[in-house]
């Protein structure tokens, strides 16, 4: 059986990070100038440091599912591009 290497950078956008790899929260993207969607979502209990995974991705650009201190979480693809997340090591 042939193990093939995926190569993932250490920082990137939650609408980028592969589906069901885990990752933490590490930053907001300060180019996103939408403070009120930072708001909402760190009510809902994405703030820093949080583990977060895509669960499911929704075909042709559509919502991303992703699961949060036990919740799942439906987020537009674009506001997911404005939240940095490290991926954990050995989470592929």
């Amino acid at each position: 059986m042939r193990s093939i290497l995926i190569m993932i950078p250490s920082t990137l956008s939650l609408a980028d990070l592969p589906p069901r790899t885990w990752a933490v929260l590490a930053q907001w993207d300060e180019t996103v100038e939408n403070f009120s969607f930072r708001q909402r979502v760190m009510e809902m209990g994405l703030v820093p440091g949080t583990r977060v995974r895509i669960a499911h991705v929704a075909p042709f650009g559509g919502t991303i599912a992703v699961e949060a201190r036990g919740a799942m979480l439906a987020l537009r693809r674009e506001d997911a591009r404005g939240i940095l997340v490290r991926v954990e090591e050995g989470a592929v």
